[in-house]
């Protein structure tokens, strides 16, 4: 198999689709997020990647938190909308129920069946991007999307991006068994 190069990118497929959520002076502001990750854990750590343009930018710095939620493919047109429109110029908080957990200055999205509340760790300016590092504290996750006490990934139906098409997706098919299927790579070997 022939590969080509293609430079510095981080191609990592799919990424998750995220809202951030900051309130500053009393004022509640949405942002989609598509650079966001887990750290790890104990504690549970999520990282979210933040433009200098943004509105979010200048207000991660003075929050003492942030929260991440999670919308499904029914929140699709206003997931794209907070992440294309300022909000210097549009009121974002007015699309969405806001509510609010352990963390009152936090505001977390009724509509998104998870959403994290995270106090902020830590801020890395990356050239013009921030990362930032949030504990989460608490997640909060619809009653819909368990099934057998479990959070089942179908149910919470996550928008996923691709970053090199510009294209939304769905969760598709499942093809294993994770921490089982790499079983029997050693039971054909034997």
């Amino acid at each position: 198999m022939s590969k080509r190069t293609c430079g510095p990118r981080a191609l990592l497929f799919p990424l998750p689709t995220v809202i951030v959520g900051t309130k500053l002076a009393g004022q509640v502001n949405y942002m989609t997020v598509g650079y966001c990750g887990m750290i790890g854990g104990p504690p549970s750590v999520i990282a979210v990647g933040i433009g200098s343009q943004a509105v979010t930018y200048e207000r991660i710095r003075s929050c003492s938190g942030f929260s991440v939620n999670i919308p499904s493919s029914r929140q699709i047109v206003e997931t794209d909308y907070v992440g294309i429109v300022s909000g210097r110029e549009v009121d974002k908080a007015s699309i969405f129920t806001t509510f609010y957990g352990e963390l009152e200055e936090v505001p977390m999205i009724e509509e998104c069946p998870v959403s994290m509340e995270c106090k902020l760790v830590e801020i890395h300016e990356l050239g013009d991007m921030l990362a930032c590092y949030g504990e989460i504290v608490q997640t909060h996750v619809d009653e819909a999307c368990f099934v057998d006490e479990k959070i089942a990934i179908s149910r919470v139906d996550p928008v996923l991006l691709s970053p090199t098409e510009s294209e939304y997706l769905r969760v598709g098919d499942v093809i294993g068994t994770a921490y089982e299927i790499g079983r029997t790579l050693g039971q054909r070997t034997n």
